[in-house]
């Protein structure tokens, strides 16, 4: 009995860790929330990889129409690199010490012609059919970067789509945010 209690004990607990393992990057979501939890620590790049910001027909995308493969060995350490220097950079305006806080101030469901609209976008740019859009909701996320004495909060609105049962942000344009255009779309 003690044995089983033990075992049971383990379970629950690297289950709990599991939960609460902090997002890398590397996997999509399952909650939208958590989706603007990785759009937000793209912010400050605290990631190990990208591919979980898109599904696959998006990278299938880049491969075939851009020439950027995720999964090749120079893709990779482009990626790796991408990463670490944008990392220095946060670092050396806010120092090591820096963190972000985000909160969802208001979050809507899309009325049916701007879902429409949404999946005509997804699956003319990226071919991905409409029966896989799931969802799509508008969130404005307020977020904080705070180092050492310097802060900043800003507010952004994000598209969380839900594809295959999984949740990505994307652009109120319709890019995912990985996309190469996604910052020039922002700024419109």
């Amino acid at each position: 009995m003690k044995r089983i209690v033990s075992v049971l004990l383990i379970i629950s607990c690297l289950v709990s860790l599991s939960a609460c393992a902090k997002r890398d990057g590397t996997e999509p979501t399952n909650k939208y929330e958590d989706s603007v939890a990785l759009f937000c620590n793209l912010l400050v790049y605290d990631l190990k990889d990208i591919r979980g910001f898109a599904p696959d027909s998006f990278w299938d995308y880049m491969k075939n129409e851009e020439g950027f493969d995720i999964n090749g060995e120079k893709e990779k350490a482009n990626v790796a690199l991408y990463i670490e220097k944008f990392r220095e950079s946060t670092l050396a305006d806010y120092g090591k010490g820096v963190k972000i806080k985000h909160k969802i101030v208001e979050d809507q469901y899309l009325n049916e012609v701007s879902i429409e609209n949404k999946k005509t976008y997804l699956r003319e740019n990226y071919g991905i059919e409409a029966s896989r859009v799931n969802e799509v909701k508008r969130v404005t996320v307020e977020f904080t970067i705070k180092g050492g004495e310097k802060e900043i909060t800003n507010t952004v609105d994000v598209l969380p789509v839900k594809i295959d049962g999984k949740w990505y942000v994307c652009t109120t344009s319709g890019y995912f945010y990985i996309h190469p255009y996604a910052s020039a779309a922002m700024a419109y």
